[in-house]
C-alpha cells in the first residue's frame, strides 16, 4: 500500500518536471521564431537535451519516445549528453558577450564545441565502452570550464554573469547530490 502510494506520488512529480521541462523549450522556441534572439535556441536546445537525457538515462524516452529503437536508446544518453553541454556552454558564451567582451576565453569556447563534434562523430564509430569513458571527462572539463568563467566574469562585474553564477551552483550541487545518490554514497530519498 506503501508502496503504491509512493509510485502514484513519484510518476505525478515526475510528469511535473517533464511538463515545466517541456513547456521551457517550448517557450524559448516560439521566443527564438518570434524575436529572432539566438541566445533562445541555444537554451531551448539546452532544456530540451538535458530533459531527453534525463528521460533516456531512466528509461522513460525508450518506453514513450522510441520504444523500438534498442540501438538509439542505447546512444541516447551519450548524444543528449554532449549536446546538453555543447548547448549549454554556447548559450553561455552567447549570453555573456564572450566573442566581443573576452576574446581570449573565445577560443575554448570554440576548442569545446569542436571536441563535441568531434565526438559525435567518432561516437558511432569507436567501441561504446571507450565512448562512455570520453564522454565524463569532456563534460566534466566542459562544464567545469563553463561555470569557472561565468564566476570569473561575474567578479568582472557582470550582472547577468552573477545570476548564471548562482543558476550554475544549483545545477553543480543537485548534480553531485544525485552522483552520491547514484553511487549509494547518500540516500537520494
Amino acid at each position: 500500500e506503501h508502496y503504491i502510494q509512493f509510485i502514484g506520488s513519484h510518476r505525478i512529480f515526475i510528469g511535473i518536471f517533464y511538463g515545466f521541462m517541456a513547456a521551457m523549450g517550448l517557450i524559448n522556441l516560439f521566443l527564438f521564431v518570434t524575436s529572432r534572439n539566438i541566445s533562445t535556441l541555444l537554451y531551448a536546445g539546452y532544456v530540451i537535451c538535458l530533459s531527453l537525457l534525463l528521460a533516456g538515462s531512466q528509461g522513460l524516452a525508450y518506453r514513450f519516445l522510441w520504444p523500438e529503437s534498442i540501438l538509439f536508446q542505447k546512444y541516447s544518453s551519450l548524444l543528449f549528453a554532449s549536446l546538453m553541454v555543447y548547448f549549454s556552454s554556447s548559450f553561455t558564451a552567447k549570453l555573456l558577450d564572450i566573442k566581443y567582451k573576452f576574446t581570449p576565453l573565445c577560443k575554448f569556447y570554440n576548442a569545446i564545441s569542436i571536441a563535441i563534434f568531434l565526438y559525435i562523430a567518432c561516437m558511432f564509430i569507436l567501441p561504446f565502452r571507450v565512448t562512455l569513458l570520453l564522454l565524463i571527462p569532456m563534460v566534466l572539463i566542459a562544464f567545469f570550464f563553463v561555470f569557472l568563467t561565468t564566476i570569473y566574469i561575474a567578479f568582472k562585474g557582470k550582472t547577468v554573469a552573477k545570476y548564471l553564477s548562482v543558476a550554475r551552483c544549483s545545477l553543480l550541487f543537485s548534480a553531485l547530490f544525485s552522483i552520491a545518490g547514484s553511487n549509494g554514497w547518500t540516500s537520494v530519498n
